[in-house]
């Protein structure tokens, strides 16, 4: 004014909201493999002069902060112009997720997000039923058998079945039922034909895996019936005889044991001149006599039922005579009774003829 100037002098600093330099070609997503690393840009595009201590720099996974104290596989690595950068290593599949950089600064802020998924091979969780160590699965029929497994990965890995390496396909509902996206398989009505080895393969495009477990589905022995339930063997003294166990065996495998007219053949007369076989299967019988003629029992067993073939074995010895013991010249006074004895042996009993000059 007319008395003078005063003068005060003003530093400004024009603080602009924070802007976040997407690198090109970014689609804001990001894909590793599990046990490899990614690392997650965060740039700051800065203004000449601008102090970068202003900015405040924060990543988010899912909404939570990330704390590198906390999750020890994540770092966090600050940059000259105040851009901090995060990287993964090594990638779990648990870090697939929605990753968020936010920066402040006091005129506002700025934030960019990153989607992240990790791949990884198929693995599989859990399989059930499991059998006990070095044993199968025993199944008892009338209640359907029931498969279930799970498996991770990603990408998300399809299921397939297969028994006794053989892919299972059949969609006979009668039969085979596959349900939760193949997760769980079901043998609606189990026979002894449904034991095997059941396999769940896991599948995506990085891989598969495989785990298994072999099923026995319990079934009691039964008869072959092309067989005979009872038959009968006709032989003759001397000669030979087998006689076979026509079972179809069950689960477990049957035990067998065999009885004449009743008894352990073992216990029999019969028993130095029988032979069995090693699995029990047959019994032959050698030189062959008339006390081997006789009822033979097949008895096969399991826990789960028995069954019984019967063979009548008759022997029979064609007829002879004792020449021997025969008077061939015999005298006798006239008027006094002559005896003749003809020793006829055989089995059956022989019929004797006599003749007189033929």
């Amino acid at each position: 004014n007319s008395l003078g100037l005063a003068t005060k002098t003003f530093d400004v600093t024009v603080i602009g909201k924070p802007k976040i330099i997407v690198p090109d070609g970014s689609n804001g997503a990001k894909t590793g493999m599990v046990n490899g690393s990614v690392e997650l840009e965060c740039m700051v595009q800065r203004i000449p002069g601008e102090d970068v201590s202003q900015f405040m720099v924060i990543w988010l996974k899912d909404g939570v902060i990330i704390d590198p104290d906390v999750q020890p596989n994540m770092q966090i690595i600050t940059r000259p112009d105040g851009s901090r950068s995060l990287r993964l290593s090594p990638l779990r599949p648990s870090d697939t997720g929605r990753y968020k950089c936010v920066v402040k600064n006091r005129a506002g802020r700025a934030e960019i997000i990153i989607d992240v998924l990790v791949n990884s091979r198929p693995r599989i969780d859990s399989l059930s039923p499991q059998a006990p160590p070095n044993k199968n699965y025993e199944h008892y029929p009338n209640s359907p058998l029931n498969f279930f497994c799970t498996a991770v990965g990603s990408p998300t890995p399809s299921i397939q079945w297969l028994k006794d390496n053989e892919l299972i396909t059949d969609t006979n509902t009668d039969r085979y039922q596959f349900l939760s996206n193949n997760r769980q398989l079901v043998v609606s009505s189990p026979t002894a034909e449904d034991s095997g080895l059941y396999v769940c393969k896991a599948s995506n495009t990085l891989g598969s895996m495989k785990k298994g477990v072999r099923v026995d589905v319990q079934v009691a022995p039964k008869r072959d019936v092309s067989v005979p339930r009872t038959s009968t063997q006709k032989k003759r003294v001397g000669s030979s005889a087998q006689i076979k166990c026509a079972i179809i065996d069950g689960t477990p495998p049957a035990k067998i044991i065999w009885r004449k007219n009743g008894i352990d053949i073992m216990s029999t007369e019969s028993a130095a001149r029988a032979l069995l076989s090693e699995s029990n299967r047959r019994l032959d019988l050698n030189n062959l006599d008339e006390q081997d003629a006789g009822i033979y029992e097949c008895h096969a067993f399991n826990n789960m039922g028995s069954v019984t073939i019967s063979v009548k074995l008759e022997i029979s010895d064609p007829p002879s005579i004792d020449r021997a013991v025969i008077e061939i010249d015999k005298v006798v006074e006239r008027n006094r009774p002559l005896i003749l004895n003809c020793p006829a042996s055989g089995t059956p009993d022989p019929i004797v003829t006599w003749f007189k000059d033929g």
